[in-house]
């Protein structure tokens, strides 16, 4: 008689090295996951800014000619149940043809980094 014994089960160490797998793997995915997020946000700040900017150079160029000077305003958006703050500058120069020229931008700060984006316009004075 010949004596045959199976060794289909796993043991104690391959199950532990199975668990330390899966684990890393997890821990990627979750790091994955905070950076997909992070990215996400910055993009939908970035996305709020242009339409709060472009809201006000449209808003900007429909006020009288005379109305349209050089300054500087702070706008609060919520984002995801939380505050951001951006700064609009508008600088504003006269050409020899009466033209205003427009230089609006928009900054603000995320994760410590400071963005902007800018529009440039041309308004002129109808009589």
């Amino acid at each position: 008689m010949v004596n045959v014994k199976s060794n289909r089960a796993f043991t104690l160490i391959e199950m532990l090295v199975a668990i330390v797998i899966i684990g890393i793997s997890i821990m990627g995915l979750m790091e994955m996951s905070i950076v997909v997020m992070n990215n996400n946000l910055r993009n939908e700040i970035r996305n709020k800014a242009v339409e709060t900017l472009s809201n006000h150079v449209n808003n900007l160029t429909t006020n009288s000619y005379d109305n349209i000077t050089t300054g500087t305003i702070t706008d609060i958006e919520k984002i995801r149940n939380f505050d951001e703050q951006f700064t609009i500058s508008d600088n504003v120069t006269t050409d020899s043809s009466g033209s205003k020229n427009i230089q609006s931008t928009i900054n603000w700060t995320y994760r410590g980094i400071n963005y902007s984006y800018t529009i440039d316009t041309v308004v002129n004075k109808y009589e």
